[in-house]
């Protein structure tokens, strides 16, 4: 029974909460930006509008690479993603002719990480009116 309170305690602490950066896996490879067409170019910009900046992102690349990150910037003709490679923060110009797909990544919403927390708050709780309990019914 401990074990598993224990188990769930640690779970609780170790649940993303969506402050930190996103990591990347980098393949450099050429990609041909003129296989891009006009109507998937303007459906990846909607994407990224959509989705809108600071928020966590994970980029398909023509070229096959996928980078999964935050995006600090969108202009017409690019979108930059702030990534994390080998312990440092980088930013990535990707211009949108390169990217085949784009999907906002979504993360546990606050009010689910209240309430897990407070349920593994009132968990503790028990587990230590039980071993109070426990130690006072045996003196």
């Amino acid at each position: 029974m401990l074990k598993q309170i224990l188990a769930l305690l640690i779970m609780t602490c170790l649940l993303p909460n969506g402050s930190g950066v996103c990591y990347a896996r980098a393949s450099m490879t050429s990609a041909d930006p003129s296989s891009a067409k006009p109507k998937d170019i303007a459906k990846i910009k909607k994407k990224a509008v959509n989705a809108g900046i600071n928020s966590k992102v994970r980029v398909n690349l023509r070229n096959g690479e996928k980078i999964e990150g935050r995006v600090i910037e969108i202009t017409d003709r690019e979108l930059v993603v702030q990534l994390l490679t080998d312990d440092q923060v980088t930013s990535r110009r990707l211009d949108f002719s390169t990217i085949t797909n784009l999907r906002e990544v979504k993360g546990p919403s606050p009010a689910l990480l209240g309430a897990i927390g407070a349920v593994a708050g009132l968990i503790i709780a028990g587990v230590v009116i039980g071993v109070i309990a426990g130690i006072a019914g045996n003196r």
